[in-house]
C-alpha cells in the first residue's frame, strides 16, 4: 500500500449506501475512491502489469484484483495489504468475483475457463472448461450450487459447480456475452 494514513472501516454496514468504490487501470494499481468527495483515498500497489478487474467481498473486508501479470491478489482492506497472491495462470486474468459467503473466489481468464479458489487457503478447488474464448464475466448463485458465465465465444453457460459440468448453454449473443 502506498498511503501511510489509516484506512476507513470497511466492515461497517450502511443500509445499501455505497461509500467507496474501487477502480483498476493500466498503471498496475487499484484505486479506492470516496463516493462523497470523489477523491482517491488509497492506492493498492503490487501488480506488475495492467489490472483488469476488481471485486469486493460481500462482507467488505477483502478486495480481489486480476491482472495481465497472470495473478490475482487478495487485499485486506482495513490495512491495504496484499494477503495472498494466486498464481498458476498462463494468461491474463480478466474477471474475479466472490461467492456470497466469501469462501470462494471465481476467476476467468484468456485460458477459456473459470477457476474456483478457496479464499482462506488459496487452493484451487475446481476448474470449469467449455468456453471457446476468454471468460469475461460470471455470477455465482446465492446457494453456491450454480455459476453463470459469459465469454467472447458469444455464449452464456450455466454450470453445476459440484459436478463441474455445464448444464445449459445459451446462444444468440452477438459479440462478447457479459452478465
Amino acid at each position: 500500500a502506498s498511503d501511510s494514513e489509516a484506512l476507513p472501516d470497511f466492515t461497517e454496514k450502511k443500509a445499501s449506501k455505497i461509500r467507496w468504490i474501487a477502480s483498476s487501470c493500466d498503471e498496475n494499481t487499484v484505486r479506492l475512491w470516496d463516493i462523497e468527495s470523489g477523491q482517491c483515498f488509497h492506492t493498492l500497489e503490487g501488480h506488475l502489469d495492467s489490472v483488469w478487474a476488481v471485486a469486493f467481498s460481500e462482507d467488505g473486508q477483502l478486495l480481489a484484483s486480476s491482472s495481465d501479470d497472470q495473478t490475482v491478489k487478495l487485499w485486506q482492506l482495513q490495512t491495504g495489504t496484499c494477503i495472498k497472491t494466486l498464481t498458476g495462470f498462463e494468461s491474463q486474468v480478466c474477471s474475479v468475483a466472490f461467492s456470497p459467503d466469501n469462501k470462494i473466489l471465481a476467476t476467468g481468464s484468456q485460458e477459456q475457463m473459470v477457476q474456483l479458489w478457496d479464499v482462506v487457503t488459496g487452493q484451487l478447488l475446481r476448474t470449469l472448461r467449455g468456453h471457446k474464448h476468454q471468460v469475461w464475466s460470471f455470477v455465482l448463485s446465492p446457494d453456491e450450487k450454480t455459476l453463470v458465465t459469459g465469454s467472447d465465444d458469444n455464449k452464456v453457460r450455466l454450470w453445476d459447480i459440484k459436478a463441474g459440468r455445464c448444464i445449459k448453454r445459451f446462444s444468440g449473443q452477438i459479440g462478447r456475452a457479459s452478465l
